[in-house]
């Protein structure tokens, strides 16, 4: 294979891996925030589970920094309702990226096949011709 044309196809593999390591990275970001996204909303949804229980004559507390407040139940359904919304919006966009950054991925790792494969079969018929000339 001609030096020029091999140092062209180590430059590109280089762009590629580049382009796949930033998605890689990307990827990590994204998943980032997931575990404690999760743990919230679960706390949230057992939270919610416990107030369903209670009757709408029941005291509700709320710690607001040391100090325990008393709240309305249909007040507290509400806000913990709220919390879960957001949480299970947070975490169908975290998914939803995930999903993106994913697929990307896959076709960045399937252009690199392609391109070692390509090397791969120029390198060849390099040995090929080079063979047949002797």
């Amino acid at each position: 294979m001609d030096p020029a044309v091999a140092m062209k196809y180590q430059q590109i593999f280089k762009e590629e891996l580049a382009t796949l390591q930033e998605l890689q990275k990307k990827l990590q970001v994204i998943n980032a925030p997931r575990p404690k996204l999760l743990q919230q909303y679960n706390e949230n949804e057992m939270v919610k589970k416990e107030l369903d229980l209670l009757e709408d004559d029941d005291g509700v507390f709320k710690l607001v920094g040391p100090v325990l407040v008393k709240q309305d139940l249909p007040e507290a359904k509400s806000n913990v309702a709220s919390r879960l919304k957001y949480f299970k919006g947070e975490l169908d966009r975290l998914e939803k990226a995930q999903t993106d950054v994913s697929k990307q991925m896959a076709e960045q790792q399937e252009k690199i096949m392609r391109l070692q494969e390509t090397v791969k079969k120029s390198q060849q018929a390099a040995v090929a011709k080079q063979s047949g000339q002797s």
